[in-house]
């Protein structure tokens, strides 16, 4: 069975914590957020939002890049920034759209 984006992001985040001799409270604290929330997002119960995820990142010194490649089950790209985004067409919306990441089409 495929794990869920949340489950591979809360296992990430659980080995980076346990690697940096933290406590989920420790964690909790660092960031904001309730030990029940931490708790909910390493047993990938809750998707986290992107604010959420930085906060998170930078309390264990890692990248929010990090993170989108461990929800990828590790076959994530580099986020690209604005001015280097490739435009991506689309048959159904008029919307201009951009790729976010390199990598995979």
């Amino acid at each position: 069975m495929a794990l869920l984006k949340q489950q591979r992001v809360g296992e990430h985040v659980r080995r980076l914590r346990v690697q940096a001799e933290i406590s989920l409270r420790t964690l909790a604290r660092q960031t904001g957020f309730s030990a029940s929330f931490v708790s909910q997002l390493e047993n990938g119960l809750v998707s986290p939002s992107i604010s959420s995820m930085e906060k998170i990142a930078a309390a264990l010194g890692a990248s929010l890049g990090e993170l989108f490649a461990a929800a990828a089950g590790g076959e994530g790209g580099l986020v690209v920034r604005a001015a280097d985004r490739q435009a991506v067409s689309s048959g159904w919306s008029k919307a201009d759209i951009e790729a976010l990441s390199v990598g995979r089409s």
